[in-house]
């Protein structure tokens, strides 16, 4: 049984470790999104927001998801998907505005702050 045991170990320990690839893709997401980010969460705080930017900025948040870590991908599919949607700016401010400020605590976890 302990022999088992210590086999299994390397499996259950790989499970928990932190991919560095992923870490790594994070903080090079949250470096280059920040500007992207900050103007998007101020145009929503204004109720100034421009047809063409959201396009531009959900097809830039939307084409990087891929090597992302699978909490911070999610975060930027669901702003991806709040940019895209044609509910009124004043309906989806507050959900814009909380993914916002989830991809900035994720991005804090990797060492960018914004």
């Amino acid at each position: 049984m302990k022999k088992f045991f210590l086999l299994l170990t390397p499996f259950v320990l790989a499970g928990c470790s932190v991919n560095p690839a992923q870490v790594a893709a994070d903080a090079a997401f949250c470096a280059s999104a920040e500007s992207v980010l900050t103007n998007v969460q101020d145009s929503y705080q204004q109720n100034v927001v421009d047809s063409e930017f959201l396009a531009s900025a959900t097809s830039f948040l939307s084409d990087i998801t891929a090597p992302l870590s699978d909490a911070l991908g999610d975060d930027i599919q669901s702003l991806s998907d709040q940019l895209s949607s044609s509910q009124p700016v004043s309906e989806t401010q507050a959900a814009v505005d909380g993914l916002i400020e989830d991809i900035k605590l994720r991005c804090s976890e990797v060492g960018v702050e914004f």
